[in-house]
């Protein structure tokens, strides 16, 4: 199910990129150097809320991928870190690669600990109390409907849900169901161990 799933993830993405978004607005680079750094006066808290979601996203996924970053023959390493740059045009192409066996790193033991979960958890959560709470939903309907970047963006926040709802049930939970907070619930509801 879920190579199914990453295949329509990357495919929808595609589709988002070149052939349904808008014209992407112009100063793009600058006003990603600006949210990158947190330079957000009078940026909309439901955008930024968005945008530095997708830097959380990728650290989900490497925490429900923790015992494969380094399975053979085709680590998930890579396609984690690219996703942070790239989004759901990298991460999919992983699932299409058989699947290596279980490996209990350091690394997967970091990722598997309770804190660093709830961390997740809680830097996501106050992300979107805020972002809701303040922020203009009219305002972030328009720059999605007129700006090709925050269209795509939006596209890869659901394919980046899509893929780690996959995962929650190839661990037999409904829980991805819920953006966001379900899969991290999911995921800070598993046992320390590298299971």
């Amino acid at each position: 199910m879920t190579r199914w799933v990453a295949l329509g993830a990357w495919l929808a993405m595609f589709l988002a990129q070149f052939v349904f978004a808008p014209p992407t607005a112009k100063g793009l680079m600058p006003w990603l150097a600006d949210m990158m750094m947190g330079r957000i006066g009078g940026e909309n808290p439901l955008l930024v809320a968005e945008f530095w979601t997708m830097g959380v996203w990728p650290l989900v996924i490497a925490t429900q991928l923790r015992r494969y970053l380094v399975t053979r023959p085709v680590p998930a390493w890579p396609f984690v870190i690219g996703s942070m740059f790239l989004g759901c045009f990298v991460l999919p192409v992983w699932f299409l690669f058989p699947r290596g066996p279980a490996r209990h790193t350091p690394v997967s033991s970091y990722l598997a600990r309770r804190g660093w979960r709830l961390g997740l958890m809680v830097i996501t959560a106050l992300l979107w109390i805020w972002g809701v709470a303040w922020g203009d939903t009219e305002a972030f309907l328009g720059r999605l409907r007129t700006d090709g970047f925050i269209y795509v963006m939006t596209v890869d926040f659901f394919c980046f849900w899509a893929i780690s709802f996959a995962l929650t049930r190839e661990k037999g939970s409904w829980a991805g169901a819920i953006p966001i907070f379900g899969a991290l619930a999911r995921v800070a509801d598993e046992s320390g161990g590298p299971g």
